[in-house]
């Protein structure tokens, strides 16, 4: 870059980082029309904090800051991403990950994007989570099974955004862990291949419901109980 010898690019370089954790303690106040914009930078900051080089910034404050802020009532989207900061950094566990994902989905919320927030937050910040701990991935996939059908159709839309981070080599990876937790290999999944519309998907859950009143109007719920 030619940069002049006597510019100091040591001392810019820590006076940003610490304009950067000082403005930290302002996350929990993200307006939802910058929620996708710092998470970015979360994601970013992250990256080059564990990147080759990055030895001159004292990370320690940096997970410090964040961990603040899971603690600070932050929008959804940005616990999540704070979550995984602070769990690569060893200040979070896996079982406290676990609980705040099942009090997002099972607590009061109202709005569907808020109940997501957190598992997207999480996946776009530190997508290998899903992998490498088998509980939070035990997790999310009890939460996602005790969902009764409607809740899940409603919920749906909001659950692929979590999910359009990842890359497909992730997103193999990420089945595989899932088919290991279900005793499977992801080949069972994978081997047939369906074409279906959205709406063929509505169609056949319209059948499904009327099925299932019909044997309920003759009693035969303990049937199809025990066949499932």
């Amino acid at each position: 870059l030619k940069v002049p010898a006597n510019l100091d690019l040591g001392g810019v370089r820590q006076a940003a980082y610490r304009r950067l954790i000082y403005l930290c303690d302002d996350l929990p106040k993200t307006p939802q029309e910058a929620v996708q914009q710092t998470m970015d930078s979360l994601r970013l900051t992250m990256e080059l904090l564990r990147a080759p080089g990055s030895e001159a910034l004292d990370r320690t404050v940096f997970n410090e800051a964040v961990n603040r802020v899971s603690n600070a009532n932050p929008p959804p989207e940005i616990l999540g991403s704070v979550l995984a900061i602070s769990l690569h950094a060893g200040l979070k566990t896996p079982e406290n990950i676990c609980e705040v994902l099942s009090a997002s989905f099972l607590g009061t919320v109202d709005d569907e994007q808020e109940r997501i927030g957190v598992l997207r937050g999480l996946i776009f910040t530190m997508p290998e989570i899903l992998w490498r701990s088998e509980s939070v991935l035990e997790a999310i996939d009890r939460i996602f099974c005790g969902l009764s059908e409607s809740q899940f159709l409603h919920l749906l839309p909001h659950i692929r955004l979590a999910f359009t981070s990842l890359n497909p080599r992730e997103t193999d990876r990420i089945a595989g862990s899932l088919a290991r937790v279900h005793g499977t290999q992801t080949s069972d999944f994978t081997v047939r291949h369906t074409t279906l519309s959205d709406s063929d998907l509505h169609r056949g859950l319209a059948l499904e419901r009327a099925l299932s009143e019909s044997l309920s109007a003759d009693n035969l719920d303990s049937w199809t109980e025990g066949a499932s």
